[in-house]
């Protein structure tokens, strides 16, 4: 684990957004008609562990696939370094469409504008098919953390801590620009596989919180293991009415009312 501290037709593709599916390279000749990819295997790849957000996503398109397509889909799950792993697999696979990916978009795009380590992709040369969801980011947090509200946090001066499996895994990004944003402490914690490893951490008081989508976050809340305390859209999440949103509860640097990071570490 790493930790880092902030002061105040073919199918070769992959899913980006919040998430989105995307094709890596491929040949003209990998596109033709659906039969091509009648009872062929191919791949499904996603940055979520088993059990979380995003492997709920491609399950959830997976059988829809198959029946396009005629293709027997095999789910394989790539949850290490915040998607980089998973994009990488996609990118050294053949050029033949029969691998595809769902991951996050702005952090396929964020760790190559930020030059990460590791990346070996570029973004605009991929084959982006189709955008899964782009639900509103929100702040969980487990039975352990202290404080009822972030209100209260905040005004508690408490110090974050957060946990990411990478720099930019629709997690840690998130986590370090709304510390600067809204001028607050914080530390993340790097190298949990997956939503799973989060939220064990989180149960278990080794962090306080994560971001995740409202629409994950309303599973796991039903499990009355976790609670939502701030949406960091500017509209209260559908799924969390009662919970106020990051402009309600502070006032937001210029950064953040210009849509910029400015994020510092």
């Amino acid at each position: 684990m790493t930790s880092k501290k902030f002061g105040k037709p073919a199918f070769a593709h992959s899913l980006a957004a919040a998430a989105a599916v995307c094709l890596g390279a491929w040949s003209a000749s990998a596109a033709g008609p659906a039969d091509e990819y009648k009872d062929r295997q191919m791949r499904f790849i996603t940055m979520g562990s088993v059990g979380g957000g995003y492997d709920a996503y491609m399950r959830t398109i997976l059988p829809y696939v198959e029946k396009k397509t005629g293709a027997k889909m095999v789910p394989v799950n790539e949850p290490a370094a915040g998607g980089l792993s998973a994009m990488n697999r996609l990118v050294a696979a053949a050029a033949d469409g029969h691998t595809i990916l769902l991951t996050t978009g702005e952090g396929a795009a964020g760790a190559q504008l930020f030059g990460l380590k590791g990346v070996n992709y570029d973004v605009r040369k991929l084959n982006w098919l189709a955008r899964v969801s782009g639900p509103p980011k929100i702040v969980m947090v487990g039975p352990k953390f202290p404080f009822p509200t972030f209100a209260q946090a905040l005004k508690a001066k408490h110090i974050f801590i957060w946990g990411g499996s990478g720099k930019t895994d629709g997690n840690s990004d998130y986590q370090s620009v709304l510390s600067h944003a809204l001028g607050f402490d914080s530390r993340i914690i790097h190298g949990y596989k997956g939503s799973r490893g989060m939220n064990l951490a989180i149960e278990q008081g080794e962090l306080d919180a994560r971001v995740i989508t409202s629409e994950a976050a309303s599973r796991f809340v039903r499990s009355g293991k976790f609670r939502v305390i701030l949406s960091l859209s500017r509209e209260r999440a559908p799924e969390f009415p009662d919970v106020p949103t990051a402009y309600e509860v502070g006032k937001p640097s210029p950064a953040m009312e210009n849509g910029s990071t400015g994020a510092r570490g």
